[in-house]
């Protein structure tokens, strides 16, 4: 998260193996589960390590419920062989 106005909502991580996975519908993703649910209203830098995981797509959800939030994301991938 990078800054906002009182954010209040959650990022979710979740992953997906199917060829074009519509990211609007979650049924076409798992969440991670071992990874808790990223609390939006403490405005500063997270970092989360995603590591072991074989999935082609990885989606972040956020669910904000109210204030703004500006959300800046970068992720690196390895060759995934599925």
């Amino acid at each position: 998260v990078g800054a906002g106005t009182s954010p209040v909502g959650n990022l979710t991580i979740w992953y997906s193996n199917l060829p074009a996975p519509d990211e609007t519908v979650d049924a076409h993703w798992v969440q991670d589960a071992s990874i808790a649910s990223l609390d939006l209203s403490i405005v500063a830098n997270t970092f989360v390590n995603v590591g072991n995981v074989n999935a082609e797509h990885v989606r972040f959800k956020v669910t904000r419920t109210s204030g703004t939030l500006e959300l800046f994301l970068y992720a690196r991938t390895e060759g995934v062989e599925v």
